[in-house]
């Protein structure tokens, strides 16, 4: 069956689907309900919709229009509604502190996730230091552990040198020397 409650928007009315669980309902506790999708099978339907406040329409509206002369307040410039013109000016002003506070807290929790991702950065970055560090410590140490058995072996090899230049060399002894 189709819902029971007669909705309108701006491209014409619309129903709420019989799924939803606001399908059986006839009377809500506002004239406006905002939904979260919207299907058109053999006619336009919504689902997951939500009974709400002029005042939220008027706080979180992406444009508010506001006709003192005609005592008017024009949401998103397509839902009219009569009001007095000095509280349409009042909610605006609000509206205008709320997204200046939802734009800080925005901005203060990008910064804050930029400076953590800095933090976690230079983090890898020390850990990456001292993973050279380490490497270099073990390498270097190895280096000069070699170098050390270099030396010495060399300190044998000109040592055997000396003694055989020390020797006295016997005129008489076969020479291993072809020339």
């Amino acid at each position: 069956g189709v819902g029971r409650a007669r909705l309108l928007e701006r491209t014409g009315e619309v129903l709420i689907h019989p799924a939803s669980s606001s399908h059986r309902r006839d009377v809500f506790e506002s004239d406006w309900l905002v939904y979260h999708d919207k299907v058109k099978t053999s006619r336009v339907f919504i689902r997951d919709c939500s009974a709400i406040p002029l005042s939220a329409m008027l706080l979180f509206a992406l444009h508010v229009e506001i006709q003192h002369a005609q005592r008017i307040v024009i949401i998103d410039r397509w839902v009219r509604i009569e009001a007095n013109p000095r509280n349409a000016v009042l909610f605006k002003t609000l509206r205008t502190q709320l997204n200046s506070l939802l734009e800080a807290k925005m901005r203060e929790r990008h910064r804050s996730r930029r400076d953590r991702a800095r933090r976690n950065r230079v983090q890898e970055a020390d850990d990456a230091d001292a993973d050279v560090a380490t490497w270099l410590e073990n390498h270097i140490g190895e280096d000069a552990e070699t170098e050390d058995v270099q030396a010495t072996n060399e300190d044998v090899i000109i040592q055997n040198i000396a003694s055989l230049l020390a020797e006295p060399v016997d005129p008489a002894a076969p020479s291993n020397n072809p020339v």
